[in-house]
């Protein structure tokens, strides 16, 4: 065979030949299986993408818009405390007792004897003061005031500084949508 012959290839068997068609053959099939894998890969990402955009843009609106809490208050307060009173109160009487009672008289007279009588006293007495009362004391109270209630609280995410971090975070997750 001459050295030009075109034909030499063919016949020629050449070891190094073979394997390089192997490994160019294991190449091109790990290839296509490395796209396969990808393909998949990214069927499989894609609803997480979604997700993520989704998510994006509720972090966005929950940044942007006030936030609103409401905790219900259900509880009993007990109070307990000593209140001290000290004054002095001007008390005015203006009444009429009524006076209906009788007492009995003896009188030993050196001439006549021991004499006993029954006097009767029947009259209204008119009474008008004025009195002043001192008080100087100590009121114990002691109770439980039922409290039920319902507290808002709004919270303006504008004026937190996790609003500004949840608007910036919801625009990058936004950015992962399809």
């Amino acid at each position: 065979m001459a050295q030009g012959d075109p034909t030499r290839f063919r016949s020629a068997k050449s070891p190094g030949l073979v394997i390089v068609a192997i490994v160019a053959t294991l190449s091109l099939a790990l290839n296509l299986l490395l796209l396969a894998g990808a393909w998949y890969v990214y069927q499989q990402v894609a609803p997480l993408r979604q997700a993520a955009a989704d998510m994006g843009h509720a972090l966005r609106q929950a940044g942007s818009e006030p936030f609103t809490l409401t905790f219900p208050i259900s509880q009993s307060l007990p109070l307990h405390l000593d209140v001290p009173i000290q004054r002095t109160v001007e008390v005015r009487v203006d009444t009429t007792v009524p006076v209906d009672t009788s007492f009995r008289l003896e009188l030993n007279l050196p001439v006549v004897g021991l004499i006993t009588r029954d006097i009767p006293i029947q009259l209204d007495v008119p009474v008008h003061i004025t009195a002043p009362v001192v008080l100087d004391t100590v009121v114990p109270i002691s109770l439980s005031i039922p409290i039920s209630l319902t507290v808002p609280v709004v919270l303006d995410m504008n004026q937190l500084p996790a609003g500004a971090d949840l608007v910036h975070l919801g625009t990058v997750l936004e950015g992962w949508g399809p």
